[in-house]
């Protein structure tokens, strides 16, 4: 019975087997329109099959920003009452798609209204 069954996958996640390479236009497409979509690199890796780096590449090459460097004063605020609620910088790296280090950064380098 397992013949039976076929996996597909959904339309926007799917490239010609010839689209895994580097240089490839329809994989650049595919990830700059995922990523004006506002998928973050690792999903759009995850959904492509490929190496976040893979992903980076492309996006640095139409010039579209590879990384979220910042958060806006509402997700800093936010990260501020959470951070007190003693979540991890990991929780909050994980909630902002930013590295921990970043997130220790900007709340250093903060005000921190909630208190």
């Amino acid at each position: 019975m397992r013949g039976d069954r076929q996996h597909t996958q959904p339309e926007h996640d799917t490239l010609p087997a010839t689209a895994h390479r580097r240089n490839d236009p329809a994989l650049t497409n595919a990830i700059v329109a995922a990523r004006n979509a506002g998928r973050t690199q690792s999903e759009i890796a995850d959904a492509l099959h490929i190496h976040v780096q893979t992903v980076r590449r492309p996006l640095a090459k139409v010039g579209l920003p590879t990384r979220q460097e910042s958060l806006t004063d509402d997700q800093l605020d936010e990260a501020h009452r959470f951070r007190s609620a003693r979540w991890t910088l990991q929780q909050l790296g994980q909630r902002y798609h930013l590295a921990h280090a970043t997130i220790k950064r900007l709340l250093a380098s903060s005000p921190d209204d909630t208190v």
